[in-house]
């Protein structure tokens, strides 16, 4: 009879701590948990939608003058394509070329010192 409680109490005391131990988690707590997952697993498919939108860039090309402009008509930015020599000398073209707004578009702390060489490269500044 001895033996029988000693397993009982060994049974209750060893169920209770490998709940606790084991990462036991009540329904209410999980059901919290997965609810957030949801919302969140939700709110990424927007972000994503937003990131495919805004990468997916819709380009124009036109003329004027000795210059041909590249027209993004999803944001409405307009760069310089192509022009002369002689224009392409000057700091102001060099600042409105597409090289010098791609990579200050897509270029993360540009305008820091590490990156000023690749800055002067595509933007004469």
């Amino acid at each position: 009879m001895r033996s029988f409680q000693t397993a009982v109490v060994l049974a209750v005391v060893l169920s209770n701590t490998a709940c606790t131990e084991l990462g036991y988690v009540p329904k209410k707590d999980y059901d919290a948990v997965q609810a957030k997952l949801t919302e969140t697993e939700n709110k990424l498919r927007e972000a994503d939608k937003q990131v495919a939108d805004f990468q997916a860039h819709r380009y124009s090309i036109f003329h004027q003058g000795w210059r041909t402009w590249r027209l993004d008509s999803v944001t409405g930015d307009t760069c310089i394509q192509l022009t002369t020599e002689v224009d392409w000398k000057k700091a102001d073209t060099q600042r409105q070329s597409c090289d010098c707004k791609d990579y200050l578009r897509d270029t993360p702390k540009a305008f820091s010192k590490e990156n000023e060489a690749f800055r002067k490269l595509y933007c004469g500044v």
